[in-house]
């Protein structure tokens, strides 16, 4: 039982403007926190931002990613070059309705290149997985696709932002994707939040095996 904890070093990232926290991950040397923020640029809409802190937290940089309507950025992984991509929705690109949202920046937040996916309906990324194939698996859900309402959307792209292929999964009702793993021996594991009735909703995990046909 852990009954107490010390406290290394705390830092308050603020521009003036409203931030919220959504991911961390650590490199080894620096921590990485991605955020959103309401843009100090225009008058309205989100943003999303990363953050390059050192280890004693001080500031090393921070970019910030949109257009002149709302970003959302959910998860971040490292890239095999030391880069970093991003995951979220946008309404500044694409459909201009809401379309899932990939970003890739270099180590040191230098914007690469991007993309969007969805079609005519509202579509968003939530969490993002790079395979030790070095394609990129991203999750989220589609009311574009799909069988029912909103649907767990399994998208897979390469390391260039291009499509290669992408799968649905759902019932009638709302199904969400949130998450997703690998568990070290070829399956991905997806986090979703289900709709059972209009009043309930459940937490499930689906094991998959992705492979040629």
């Amino acid at each position: 039982m852990i009954d107490h904890f010390f406290l290394f070093w705390a830092v308050r990232i603020s521009l003036e403007a409203d931030e919220i926290g959504q991911a961390v991950t650590f490199d080894e040397e620096y921590l990485h926190i991605r955020q959103l923020l309401i843009s100090i640029l225009i008058d309205f809409g989100y943003d999303g931002f990363l953050t390059k802190v050192e280890d004693n937290g001080q500031t090393l940089w921070l970019e910030a990613f949109g257009g002149a309507n709302p970003e959302a950025i959910y998860d971040l992984a490292e890239t095999p070059d030391g880069g970093f991509i991003l995951v979220g929705s946008t309404e500044s690109y694409g459909s201009m309705l809401k379309d899932a949202f990939v970003i890739k920046v270099d180590q040191n937040g230098v914007l690469e290149w991007t993309n969007t996916y969805g079609g005519n309906d509202l579509d968003e990324g939530k969490s993002v997985y790079i395979g030790e194939d070095g394609l990129l698996y991203l999750i989220g859900y589609t009311r574009s696709f799909g069988f029912g309402e909103a649907d767990i959307w399994l998208i897979v792209i390469d390391a260039q932002g291009n499509e290669l292929n992408s799968y649905t999964f759902g019932t009638e009702l709302n199904n969400y994707g949130v998450g997703i793993i690998s568990d070290g021996s070829g399956h991905l594991i997806i986090l979703s939040n289900d709709e059972i009735t209009s009043k309930r909703i459940e937490l499930s995990l689906t094991s998959l095996l992705i492979g040629p046909a």
